[in-house]
């Protein structure tokens, strides 16, 4: 029989025995030994020891019981009796090694803070089946030689001999426990802890060397013991010293270095080094030492910088037409080296410029700017102005600096020359010219300011007219063109002109000399007139009244008479049928002999005179046979009313005795020189003016807003026979009316809450007297306002208008838009006018402000809010733009959603309203919220702040199903593919039907006669069926937690069966020499499964291959063997040969 180590097996001994007789058998001996039912027998090995005990049981079976730990054969005897006989076989039994677990001890360590610690927790630990034990983990982590498991007090490693070492945290000290796992190599564990006490030790002060950089002239600050440390003690510095120093400076003393700098090292390790001005190099070090006697070093090392140099922007000045020499480095040094000038340029010159080159500025003048500063500057002849600004480069071997240099040419006046003009101008044509024809001048065109006339009072603005009394009349403008009218045949030299020019900075004056020339004037022949009485002759001279300008001696060349055909020679007498003759000699003596008794007018006469140089002329001689009686002329009156010109006619009143037409030829005024003739205006000064014209129609325009008495005008009329009378017109006196004024509305407007301050009455006047404001009234406020009440517009302010036109308006609060129309009145104390004030209020920034929002929800819980909970702004609605999101790219409008990766979904709407949906489990802080609000005129920026409160997460774990070869070691894990979001899930304790007791991770439940289970905490398990053991494992029942929440399943196991290899027992044999041995090597073994066995082969020692059976083995000089697959076997030994048999090794199979 075959049984595991430990294991009992029953075995019917009786089984294949038998009894002739056919009487039942009973078993009487083990060993020799009596038995009776339910007493062992004890059995023992060669040695004495003992191996099992075997009990007789009530049905005459027997149950052997191993010693514990023991494996190995088992052979013993038993006898059997039918009462009367007895008989004695043998009995084999093979107990299989099953390994037994090792057992683990808790240590007790003790080590030193800072010191490794080495020990070997096995050596308490022990293995029944004496196995050497290997540590294979640490708190369930794997460890193997060289390995290290980091505790949170410092490292385990395990050394080459599979002992410990402990290194503690730096400065660590306290107690220190974790759990170890022995291993016995073939399946067996076991678990224990070791505690270690970690004793606290004085730790030196740990010291760092410090060392600062700094740049030049910057003071260097730190702390020397910021990488210090004293695990017992607080650190403190308590003196320095400083190399090449006499003597020790005590904390907070100051060090002085010559010609480096000063040092102070406070207490608390603070220090301030300042380098002298512009050093750099290594400081010398520095030794501190601290309250606990340790000491380091502090090293400055001072890098050179660039000292920067300003060089000063330059802006000059220079002269037109004069070169200007400078330096642009006057005043500029540098401690790093000399300065000098490397590149310029000129604004809107191409190029940049070397220094010593020359820029050419067109149209401005060259600049040189040499390396060492020297520039100079020659502008182009008559420029001025400002020069493009030169941008210079400067240098002092390290560093750079960029100025300007700024020149202005400043004007210099350039004398120029006007000519003196002389002309000449035939009489009576007009003279057009320019005075300023070939005058120029550098410094800008040359223009005409005023003019004179020698004789003419006064001084004539350029573009105004001169009146030469007798002479003519000239304008000059001021752009020198000149134009002069000779009065009628006006001829000699005119008055001589003097005028003023400029150029703008300078000025000259010249003259315009004016002759006009004679030309021959044309005579002027008058009409001339005569009656005499009936029947007597008429003479006279028709040159007496004609007037030749030149003083020619004048003629009468011939005449016409009307009616009368042909023209007559002066000399010729003309008949004039039925009224007379009439002869006009050449001197213009003429002789009209009327016809008897003619009486009435005579047919006109039309004479040419002459002057002997080509001029003529023409005129009549009206005879009348008659005597003629003048006209008369009526003085005439006219009311005139202020501003309105006064119409009329001077002949409406004036008559002529012959009826003959009257006709005004003349007329003077009061007080103004000179006489006007019919048709012409004559300007009367402060008062108006006044036309007269042939026809006796008058106008009489006054000045605007004259009123008072108009000087008296004298008329002169003409019948046109020679009949002339005169007479007054008198005007007014004018009347004063009321001049109407105008007020023009006003509209203005003024920020929300400002006080407004104006006047109604800016540009306002009346020439009747100042004008004032009486009364208002706003549109939409009862009543009316005298001027200073104050109108309160409700919702809207208040107005005051005072009497001057001055006006206060101050808004309400806040308010913005149109203010009721104000409408007031005024007076110039003899007319009125109404105007309107129209105000706007324009609307400003009133800033809101928007609270920042904090609040939290629960993991996997929509949060809806809104932002804008409280806030408000008088401006207007607030409302969202858009939003941010810390970490997430990009802004997002009003509305959008944002996804934040990992953590949720966030939507913030224009209005406010928010929500946020968060990822599936998270918990957590959220990525802020920044969010930017607005009332339609400002706007603000808030943040919303969400935590999301984490909740239990229950998690599920599948129940397992999993199934091993027999007598093969299940290693796997209850938790693949379990997780929780709360935190990592592990076993605490399981079960296992059928067994008592709950058994926590990691501890080893024994299904008996099953095998054993452990499931750690990590998930893991291993179960370790028995020997031969198949079929299905009672189920495990485990519970796990993440922390939280916990979960319960089961673990089913199947023990699949598989072929148990057959047990083969030796065998041995004698016989005596010259015999044949037979036997059967397959008798006494064993297949646990009941297989048939057979040999398949077999060796033999010292023989060399291997022999199938069947084959014969010759074993050279002691025989042969067969064994045969059916076990049996056959030596046939040599001949005479006695002693041992080389051992045969048979294979059996099942």
């Amino acid at each position: 029989a075959i049984t595991p180590e430990d294991t009992p097996v029953v075995i019917n001994l009786l089984g294949n025995d038998t009894d002739a007789d056919g009487e039942p058998l009973t078993v009487s001996q083990i060993n020799g030994q009596p038995v009776t039912v339910g007493t062992p027998v004890t059995l023992l090995d060669n040695v004495g020891n003992t191996i099992g005990t075997v009990t007789l049981n009530p049905d005459q079976t027997v149950t052997f019981d191993p010693a514990p730990g023991y494996n190995g054969p088992v052979d013993f005897t038993y006898t059997v009796t039918d009462g009367t006989s007895s008989d004695t076989a043998n009995v084999r039994i093979v107990v299989d090694d099953v390994n037994d677990p090792p057992v683990a001890q808790d240590n007790t360590i003790t080590g030193f803070e800072d010191s490794p610690v080495t020990f070997d927790p096995r050596s308490n630990d022990s293995d029944p089946d004496g196995d050497p034990l290997t540590i294979t983990a640490i708190n369930g982590q794997p460890i193997s030689p060289g390995a290290t498991i980091t505790l949170p007090e410092g490292t385990v490693s395990m050394n080459n001999d599979g002992s410990l070492s402990f290194s503690p945290n730096k400065d660590f000290n306290g107690p220190v426990a974790f759990d170890y796992t022995v291993d016995d190599g073939r399946g067996g564990t076991d678990t224990a802890t070791v505690n270690l006490q970690i004793t606290p030790v004085d730790d030196a002060s740990i010291l760092a060397p410090d060392t600062k950089t700094v740049a030049e002239d910057t003071v260097a600050t730190g702390n020397v013991l910021t990488n210090d440390s004293d695990i017992d003690n607080t650190l403190s510095v308590a003196s320095f010293s400083v190399a090449g120093l006499p003597g020790t400076f005590a904390a907070g003393t100051t060090a002085t270095i010559a010609g480096v700098g000063t040092l102070v090292i406070n207490a608390d390790g603070g220090y301030s080094f300042t380098p002298v001005a512009d050093y750099n190099g290594t400081v010398p070090q520095v030794s501190y030492t601290t309250n606990t006697g340790s000491s380091s070093t502090l090293d400055i090392n001072v890098t050179p910088v660039d000292d920067a140099f300003t060089d000063a922007d330059e802006v000059v000045s220079v002269a037109e037409d004069t070169t200007l020499n400078g330096s642009v480095l006057t005043g500029t040094s540098s401690v790093d080296g000399p300065v000098t000038v490397t590149t310029f340029t000129v604004a809107g010159v191409a190029g940049t410029f070397n220094a010593g080159q020359t820029a050419t500025i067109a149209g401005v003048g060259t600049l040189t700017i040499d390396a060492n500063g020297d520039y100079s500057f020659t502008p182009d002849a008559n420029f001025n102005g400002a020069v493009p600004v030169v941008s210079y480069t400067t240098t002092d071997g390290s560093s750079d600096d960029s100025s300007t240099l700024s020149i202005s040419v400043t004007p210099t006046d350039d004398a120029f020359t006007d000519a003196d003009e002389t002309i000449f101008v035939a009489e009576d044509t007009t003279l057009n010219g320019s005075v300023l024809t070939g005058t120029s001048s550098v410094d800008g065109p040359v223009t005409v300011t005023t003019f004179t006339v020698d004789g003419v009072a006064g001084t004539f603005t350029a573009g105004q007219t001169a009146t030469i009394t007798g002479v003519g009349t000239l304008t000059i403008g001021a752009n020198g063109d000149y134009s002069f009218t000779p009065a009628a045949n006006f001829n000699g030299a005119v008055p001589v002109v003097s005028y003023s020019l400029t150029d703008g900075s300078s000025t000259d004056t010249s003259t315009l000399a004016i002759t006009v020339t004679p030309v021959n004037d044309a005579p002027a022949a008058i009409d001339d007139s005569n009656s005499v009485p009936i029947n007597q002759s008429a003479t006279g001279n028709v040159l007496t009244n004609d007037v030749d300008i030149d003083g020619d001696t004048l003629s009468v060349s011939s005449f016409t008479v009307a009616g009368v055909p042909g023209t007559f020679t002066a000399g010729q007498t003309a008949t004039i049928a039925g009224v007379g003759t009439l002869v006009i000699n050449a001197n213009g003596e003429y002789t009209f002999t009327p016809a008897a008794n003619y009486a009435g007018p005579v047919p006109v006469a039309t004479y040419t005179a002459t002057d002997g140089n080509g001029g003529t002329d023409t005129a009549t001689l009206s005879l009348t046979m008659g005597a003629n009686s003048p006209p008369d002329a009526i003085n005439d009156t006219q009311g005139v009313t202020e501003d309105t010109p006064a119409t009329g006619n001077v002949l409406g009143n004036d008559t002529d005795p012959n009826g003959n037409p009257l006709t005004v030829t003349q007329f003077v005024v009061a007080g103004v020189p000179g006489s006007f003739t019919a048709g012409d205006t004559a300007t009367i000064t402060g008062v108006g003016t006044l036309v007269i014209n042939a026809n006796g129609d008058f106008t009489f325009t006054p000045d605007a807003n004259y009123f008072g008495p108009v000087p008296v005008a004298t008329y002169t009329i003409i019948d046109g026979l020679g009949g002339s009378d005169s007479a007054t017109l008198t005007l007014g006196p004018v009347t004063p009316v009321d001049d109407a004024f105008t007020d023009a509305d006003e509209k203005v407007s003024v920020n929300e809450d400002t006080v407004l301050n104006g006047s109604v009455l800016t540009g306002t006047s009346s020439v009747d007297g100042p004008v004032t404001v009486t009364t208002f009234t706003v549109a939409g406020v009862a009543g009316t306002f005298n001027a200073g009440q104050t109108a309160t517009i409700a919702g809207v302010g208040t107005l005051v208008i005072n009497a001057n036109g001055g006006y206060t308006f101050t808004p309400v609060a806040n308010y913005n838009g149109p203010v009721p129309v104000a409408t007031y009145n005024l007076t110039d104390g003899s007319s009125t006018d109404s105007s309107t004030l129209t105000i706007t209020v324009d609307p400003v920034d009133d800033a809101f402000t928007d609270a920042d929002e904090k609040v939290s929800v629960n993991e996997d819980t929509t949060l809806n809010g809104s932002v804008l909970t409280g806030t408000t702004s008088v401006d207007g609605p607030v409302t969202v733009t858009t939003f941010t999101v810390a970490g997430v790219a990009g802004t997002f409008n009003a509305g959008q959603t944002a996804t934040i990766a990992g953590v949720g979904t966030l939507t913030i709407g224009a209005n406010g309203d928010y929500s946020f949906t968060p990822a599936a489990n998270f918990n957590g802080a959220v990525p802020v919220v920044s969010y930017t609000t607005t009332d339609g005129s400002s706007t603000d920026s808030s943040t919303l702040t969400i935590t999301v409160d984490p909740v239990d997460d229950a998690f599920t774990d599948a129940d397992e199903k999993v199934s091993v070869n027999e007598d093969t070691i299940l290693n796997g894990s209850v938790l693949t593919g379990t997780s929780s979001v709360d935190g990592p899930v592990t076993v605490t304790t399981f079960t296992v039907a059928g067994v008592a007791g709950t058994f926590n991770a990691g501890q080893t439940a024994t299904i008996a006669g099953v095998g054993t289970l452990v499931i750690n905490g990590n998930g893991s398990y291993t179960f370790s069926p028995g020997l031969n053991y198949n079929g299905a494992v009672p189920v495990a029942t485990y519970t796990l937690t993440d922390g939280s929440s916990t979960d319960v399943s089961t673990l089913t196991i199947t023990v699949d069966p598989v072929n148990d290899a057959p047990a083969a027992i030796d065998d041995s044999n004698s016989v005596p020499i010259n015999q044949s041995v037979s036997g059967n090597v397959l008798t006494n073994d064993v297949d646990i499964d009941g297989d048939t066995l057979s040999v398949s082969s077999f060796t033999v020692a010292g023989v060399p291959g291997t022999f199938n059976a069947g084959q014969t083995a010759t074993i050279a000089g002691v025989g042969t063997l067969v064994i045969n697959a059916n076990g049996e076997y056959t030596f046939t030994p040599a001949a005479n040969y006695a002693g041992p048999v080389p051992v045969a090794t048979y294979t059996a199979t099942d």
